[in-house]
């Protein structure tokens, strides 16, 4: 799935070209094992003890591993984690994407996006971007949007859960999508 490049741009780093319209492999992948799938977006408890989003890059159903990458951290701070029932210390350090992670006053999403739509997607520096949805996934009942960036290199698609409170309509206020405080 995908081919790995050299980068030449930062030292020994491998980064993931995966056509975002390839999406027979991801669903592949997850039905292998239905916990994880590669471009899959997790909450993550880092080493510093904070829940962090971060992508899953690589999955090794055999020995029970993922390796990801944490969205918007340089790549030295990449990380294999194993969800093995026994390693219990890191099994906990995961959760759905959203429900460690996801800003207090934010809303989730409850609009239904079409394959071509444009839409705003929050990138991981928190501004909102014009966005295009190349594809739209289900998986075992939960809705995955293939996100392309407009004007973005390809490097920075991404799958997203459908309910996520990083995606909103381009016709929305986006200063709505997030609730006051009491």
């Amino acid at each position: 799935m995908g081919s790995y490049d050299y980068d030449s741009d930062t030292n020994d780093r491998l980064t993931m070209f995966l056509p975002i319209e390839d999406v027979s492999n991801i669903v592949q992948d997850y039905m292998n094992h239905p916990s994880f799938f590669v471009l899959q977006c997790i909450d993550v408890l880092d080493t510093y003890g904070v829940w962090t989003e971060a992508r899953i890059e690589k999955h090794n159903s055999k020995d029970y591993t993922i390796g990801i990458t944490y969205i918007g951290w340089k790549r030295k701070y990449d990380e294999t984690l194993c969800y093995n029932r026994s390693e219990k210390n890191q099994l906990c350090r995961m959760a759905p994407l959203g429900t460690k992670t996801m800003p207090q006053n934010a809303k989730p999403n409850q609009t239904l996006f079409e394959k071509n739509k444009p839409i705003l997607c929050l990138d991981t520096t928190d501004r909102w971007c014009p966005a295009t949805v190349r594809s739209v996934l289900i998986i075992q009942e939960t809705i995955y949007y293939a996100v392309e960036y407009d004007g973005w290199d390809r490097i920075y698609d991404e799958l997203i859960v459908g309910t996520s409170y990083r995606l909103a309509d381009p016709f929305w206020n986006v200063t709505d999508l997030f609730q006051s405080p009491l």
